[in-house]
């Protein structure tokens, strides 16, 4: 799971718990929308969700987010959860966990990212090539290109293609 989609699970997370504790009104769950702020002042992740919710809950946004903020639970790559006008969340992810992903990504190099989800199974990937007899343009080479990248992302899954 990445952080963005977790941070969409903690934010849902904490208006359910907000809504236990009675903060917020009981209504059905919405979209979380994770996004990157224009301003980067604003931290390094932005929900503006309790907008949203603003109708529905007929409270004020910034209300909302405020409430959504206090559940909001503690988690080792998040730094700090603010609300700004007129009912952001605003998510700082935690410099010393950065710093960690920066440096094992450098250390796994190639390495990183891979899945093992093939577990060595065997693929076999199909693609037509250029014709030889024809000039190569760029509609007839499409085929290979899409071919040998579907080929690398699977080896990168763990397939033997």
């Amino acid at each position: 799971m990445s952080v963005h989609h977790d941070l969409a699970a903690m934010v849902r997370k904490s208006i359910q718990a907000a809504q236990e504790a009675g903060d917020l009104p009981s209504f059905d769950m919405p979209e979380v929308v994770i996004e990157r702020p224009r301003d980067p002042a604003h931290g390094d992740y932005a929900c503006p969700v309790a907008m949203r919710l603003a109708r529905v809950a007929r409270m004020a946004p910034i209300k909302i987010a405020q409430a959504i903020a206090d559940h909001f639970p503690e988690l080792d790559y998040v730094e700090a959860v603010n609300v700004a006008p007129p009912g952001f969340i605003n998510i700082r992810l935690a410099t010393a966990w950065i710093q960690g992903l920066t440096n094992r990504i450098l250390e796994e190099a190639m390495e990183y990212g891979r899945i093992h989800i093939g577990d060595g199974k065997k693929a076999q990937v199909e693609c037509v090539s250029a014709n030889p007899t024809g000039p190569i343009t760029l509609g007839r080479t499409r085929g290979g290109v899409m071919g040998d990248t579907i080929a690398r992302v699977m080896r990168a899954a763990g397939y033997d293609v």
